[in-house]
């Protein structure tokens, strides 16, 4: 019974991301400002495509990252996770023993790889759900490949 309040807890800071919603909209009123001359004229440089582009990358990694620390603080059994096979120092110290910002760190690690298709496979999935958050994520990483070719 105590796991399950644990759970309840963690459901709770799910309503965080309802924070998130509202910034989609802010950021759907930026998008939809380009009718505005300056905005045009400014989205014309190439410099500001590119921060811009690393900023909307920067961000999908981010929340992929946080989608795949959730896949292992959302298990029954969190030391069967991602974050206690992970060890981070030469005491073997693991990742669930660490703060919430290294365990983002890692979390983002990575996702790069996936994203970039490297994989060095020192971190990798091995409970269902892991597996299938590790597959969206690849279907993820592959659109942000194409519309980098794209550009």
């Amino acid at each position: 019974q105590a796991v399950d309040a644990s759970r309840l807890l963690k459901l709770q800071r799910m309503k965080r991301l309802t924070r998130l919603i509202r910034l989609t909209r802010v950021a759907k009123c930026l998008v939809s400002g380009g009718s505005n001359p300056f905005q045009k004229w400014l989205q014309s440089f190439r410099g500001i495509r590119i921060v811009n582009f690393f900023c909307c990358l920067g961000w999908t990694v981010h929340l992929m990252a946080c989608g795949w620390y959730i896949t292992a603080a959302m298990h029954t059994y969190p030391e069967n996770t991602w974050v206690a096979r992970r060890t981070v120092n030469a005491k073997e110290e693991t990742l669930l023993n660490q703060g919430a910002y290294e365990q983002w760190v890692h979390s983002m690690y990575f996702i790069l790889t996936v994203f970039t298709t490297v994989g060095f496979g020192d971190m990798s999935a091995f409970t269902e759900a892991e597996i299938y958050y590790v597959a969206f994520v690849m279907v993820v990483g592959a659109v942000v490949h194409s519309i980098v070719i794209s550009e």
